[in-house]
């Protein structure tokens, strides 16, 4: 069972992934696998404009990394 936050943004994420990107992508899908990297190790900190890239502060490497979003996940190959 999810927390009443996660499902908050996970609304939130899914419907600004919706409004604002061109290709017909699985909003809600792609929300959860964002929601779900977040935490731990990434911390999940925003998106681009479009939104084209995921920002996600790595706690580790004290370092901001920048994943592309594909279609319907994210390129975890891309990050950088």
């Amino acid at each position: 069972m999810r927390c009443p936050l996660f499902d908050t943004l996970h609304s939130e994420l899914a419907i600004v992934l919706e409004e604002t990107r061109d290709d017909e992508i699985t909003a809600e899908r792609l929300a959860t696998r964002m929601l779900d990297s977040d935490g731990g190790k990434w911390l999940m900190i925003g998106l681009t404009e479009g939104p084209t890239v995921v920002l996600t502060y790595n706690r580790l490497m004290n370092s901001i990394i920048r994943t592309p979003i594909e279609r319907d996940s994210l390129d975890g190959n891309g990050r950088r």
